[in-house]
């Protein structure tokens, strides 16, 4: 129900394994997440699902693209067709939180949210859409761009930590660089804490973190090994719900099937991006002990603690893409009780010893790359 493109109106052929909409009067794609309470002014009672997305449309049909931009903060890039105009619509809101790009293919110009998406289709970038712009796409493929609102930007760590494609250049940075350094780091602070531990592999759980282990392999010597693999691209972290999400993993993740020869009885370390409900860690530590029989498994994160309450008494959460609501099941957080777990606690829970890179760790990363740290939404962490 709630996957793209968004329409109103229209005529919905329902065929196998997809569904065909004709004759609509607008549709949107959109990348991001918009908080509800921006929605006030629209009638609810249209909305056919409850995603985000459909609400933006319906505001922009009653709005217009302009009072949609100066209104809703973000954050989303997006685009819009509407059969009343003659261009299609994009852009990208103040902060910049969410990629939004130009690109070149055949003759014209073209719009997605990140640079891979232009050269997997034999394209190339042109350059990133400025924050607070609206970008109007003739049929000849030129542009105009008004620039409405001045940018207000904002750097979202976890952009770079998962959600971007890791082939992608996001403000000129090679996405799979700071994944591949964050990796480096993160097995330094490995090696300082587990000093007399014997590791015989390192690997990855398919495919965000892939530069990370690569990269921790570097940084430790120890060495990197192809262990799981996927069927299919999606990531269960994005799920609706928790049944789907535990489904998607099950079904989705696999051993290759020379893990149990390389496996048996050795001590290994699996590098992943996050671990926010630790949905990827039970599947893991099922495949690992039961059917490839590690003696020991080390879940290890590029990214710290997720969902944690702050200094301010309040769990953290995202209302600006990364769609973790507060109350989002967060593993690193005991909510009943309104209190952070240890990592001790995490690991017992999981049945597995978990490490998570530092906070100052990952800071000094992106101090590397030019970021300054103070300008990081901290949505996960400790900080007000």
């Amino acid at each position: 129900m709630d996957a793209h493109p968004h329409v109103i109106g229209g005529k919905i052929n329902e065929k196998h394994g997809h569904i065909l909409i004709t004759d609509c009067e607008m549709a949107i794609v959109h990348n991001g997440q918009v908080n509800e309470k921006y929605f006030a002014g629209i009638d609810k009672s249209q909305l056919k699902t409850n995603c985000d997305s459909e609400a933006l449309l319906h505001f922009y049909a009653k709005y217009g693209e302009k009072e949609l931009m100066k209104n809703i903060p973000g954050s989303f890039s997006l685009a819009i067709a509407d059969k009343r105009r003659k261009e299609v619509i994009s852009m990208r809101d103040r902060t910049g939180i969410k990629p939004g790009s130009i690109g070149w293919k055949d003759g014209k110009h073209q719009a997605a949210s990140e640079d891979r998406a232009f050269i997997e289709n034999g394209g190339r970038l042109i350059k990133e859409m400025r924050p607070g712009s609206i970008y109007y796409f003739d049929i000849n493929g030129d542009f105009k761009i008004t620039n409405l609102l001045e940018p207000k930007p904002k750097l979202c760590f976890f952009e770079f930590n998962y959600l971007a494609h890791h082939e992608s250049t996001l403000r000129g940075i090679s996405i799979n660089s700071i994944r591949d350094a964050l990796g480096e780091q993160l097995g330094i602070e490995f090696i300082q804490a587990f000093p007399g531990e014997k590791i015989d592999f390192v690997s990855y759980l398919p495919r965000c973190p892939e530069p990370a282990a690569r990269g921790f392999s570097r940084s430790t010597g120890i060495q990197f090994e192809e262990i799981f693999y996927k069927i299919r691209a999606e990531r269960s972290f994005q799920g609706p719900d928790t049944e789907e999400r535990n489904n998607s993993i099950k079904l989705n993740l696999n051993l290759t099937p020379n893990a149990k020869d390389i496996l048996e009885n050795k001590v290994v370390v699996i590098v992943d991006d996050s671990i926010v409900r630790g949905t990827n860690i039970k599947q893991a530590k099922k495949l690992l002990y039961e059917e490839a029989g590690v003696k020991k498994a080390f879940f290890v994160s590029y990214t710290p603690k997720i969902g944690i309450i702050g200094e301010d008494g309040e769990g953290r959460g995202c209302e600006y893409g990364v769609d973790m609501p507060e109350n989002d099941g967060f593993i690193a957080r005991d909510s009943e009780n309104r209190r952070n777990r240890t990592t001790e606690e995490i690991s017992k829970i999981v049945k597995m010893p978990v490490f998570y890179i530092s906070i100052e760790g990952m800071f000094s990363v992106y101090k590397q790359f030019g970021f300054n740290p103070d300008k990081l939404i901290r949505f996960a962490h400790n900080y007000n």
